[in-house]
């Protein structure tokens, strides 16, 4: 007894629907960020359901499989996200390579 008999009520039919259906949503997204990854790469962030935003500087920093979205940062910790969870991509603009500009004083 699942959560998808509360989604879809009605019996095991719409139970196996209901599993299909989640099952897509997962491809889907899984699918759309293997396509921002073939396009000419620009960093962007992965959002969640909950608001969180996870930046992907570099493809290195992300991993795809059917069932899960794997995120590092640059120190090495990792994230791991259900493709459900995963409701959008966000462009990061570039800052430079991580070094302050400082202006010489004349």
């Amino acid at each position: 007894m699942g959560v998808c008999f509360d989604l879809f009520p009605g019996g095991l039919q719409n139970d196996i629907a209901a599993h299909v259906w989640l099952a897509h949503l997962d491809r889907v997204n899984v699918e759309r960020i293997r396509e921002r990854l073939k396009e000419d790469f620009s960093p962007f962030a992965v959002v969640t359901s909950s608001g969180y935003k996870y930046p992907v500087p570099h493809p290195d920093f992300l991993f795809l499989t059917s069932k899960v979205v794997i995120v590092a940062d640059q120190r090495g910790a990792v994230v791991h996200l259900d493709p459900l969870h995963v409701v959008g991509l966000e462009d990061i603009h570039n800052t430079g390579n991580g070094k302050s500009r400082r202006t010489r004083k004349k």
